[in-house]
């Protein structure tokens, strides 16, 4: 009976040394956008459906999709005090492709130095809502940031810095390139009024 009782204690003094652990990792691909047209004319800016926005108070909110995938890597570790529980894992976001490029262009002359389908990068601004103290950051800028954070970012609100040379129609195409190659797009059509 006692020689029972001290191979009980015995496995379960193992069993607290010798844990099993593991790692929960949460793979975030971003597989699509969406744009929507926002009106930055009140003191903070809407969703517009309207057919039509000043230039100097249109921006764009990107919405960004993912596939999540979801991984367990368990190991074996001897453990004296540590975390003693046989089920205990680290859980951690990881965003699987980091973003090469961002490129904005329109089917439309913007101005001279624009015409259609020239990169307009340099006439927007992202709002910054993540680590920098600046109120809003170059696109580059920005892809600094998604590519250093552990956990994807939902949505961001780019704002036009410029006006066209003319009112007219564009239909803005936001194009992503992610370090594997894919090419995420999304195209939102505006009236811009000067």
């Amino acid at each position: 009976m006692i020689k029972k009782v001290f191979i009980i204690l015995f496995l379960s003094l193992i069993i607290t040394i010798i844990t099993n652990c593991c790692t929960e990792t949460y793979l975030h691909e971003l597989t699509e956008i969406s744009l929507l047209n926002l009106d930055n004319s009140l003191e903070s800016g809407f969703v517009s459906y309207v057919d039509s926005i000043l230039a100097s108070a249109y921006g764009i909110l990107i919405n960004f999709t993912y596939n999540v995938e979801f991984e367990t890597n368990r190991i074996v570790k001897m453990n004296f005090g540590g975390d003693l529980y046989a089920t205990s894992c680290n859980i951690k976001d990881v965003i699987r492709y980091k973003i090469a490029e961002i490129s904005i262009t329109s089917d439309n002359d913007f101005n001279n130095t624009c015409p259609a389908g020239a990169s307009l990068n340099d006439l927007f601004l992202i709002e910054n809502d993540y680590e920098s103290d600046d109120l809003s950051l170059e696109i580059d800028e920005f892809i600094e940031i998604y590519n250093r954070k552990k956990d994807p970012i939902s949505s961001i609100n780019i704002i036009l810095m410029d006006t066209p040379q003319y009112a007219s129609f564009h239909n803005f195409t936001i194009s992503i390139k992610l370090e594997n190659g894919t090419m995420i797009s999304a195209t939102t059509l505006i009236y811009l009024e000067i």
